[in-house]
């Protein structure tokens, strides 16, 4: 898994620079940022997660280049359901290793990264396809991205675990 101090580092950097500023514009502008930079390292650290686990189980040049372009190039999005299980793990693992796995990761960090993932994914969406304008407009501060980045976090290393229980062969 992608490391997470590098990214939680940023988070505090933008958090202490949101905390230190009295102008409310460069305030959003940090939370943007953190909910940006947030998203990124997400998508990042799924896709290394899937790439680590295929590692020596994917023979054929052609099963290689279908997992890189249809599976990993192809999926912009994190979101649980629609992005990370339906376009990534179902069509790489099956639907019955999914389900295995979900229901072997501790229910409590399963539901908090779900929902995490879930409040995450509608921030960026709602603010990735925007600009900043003189008006007030609600975007999480940096102290709560980062705990549901943590979240997040805690989810994807249970998954990760659980993964590299799978065998083939």
């Amino acid at each position: 898994m992608i490391r997470k101090a590098d990214i939680l580092k940023n988070i505090q950097e933008l958090d202490n620079l949101y905390n230190s500023t009295r102008n409310s514009k460069k305030a959003r502008f940090f939370s943007k940022l953190t909910i940006l930079e947030s998203c990124g390292w997400i998508e990042e650290t799924m896709d290394e997660i899937l790439k680590k686990f295929c590692k020596g189980k994917i023979f054929t040049p052609k099963n290689e280049k279908f997992f890189e372009s249809k599976i990993v190039k192809t999926t912009s999005g994190f979101e649980y359901e629609t992005y990370f299980r339906r376009k990534m793990l179902l069509p790489l693992i099956g639907l019955i290793n999914v389900e295995r796995i979900e229901h072997k990761i501790n229910s409590l960090k399963f539901t908090k990264m779900v929902a995490a993932l879930s409040r995450l994914h509608e921030q960026r969406c709602s603010h990735a396809h925007t600009h900043i304008t003189g008006t007030t407009s609600t975007i999480d501060a940096p102290s709560v991205t980062k705990t549901l980045l943590i979240d997040v976090y805690e989810g994807l290393k249970e998954y990760e675990k659980e993964l590299k229980k799978i065998k083939f062969r």
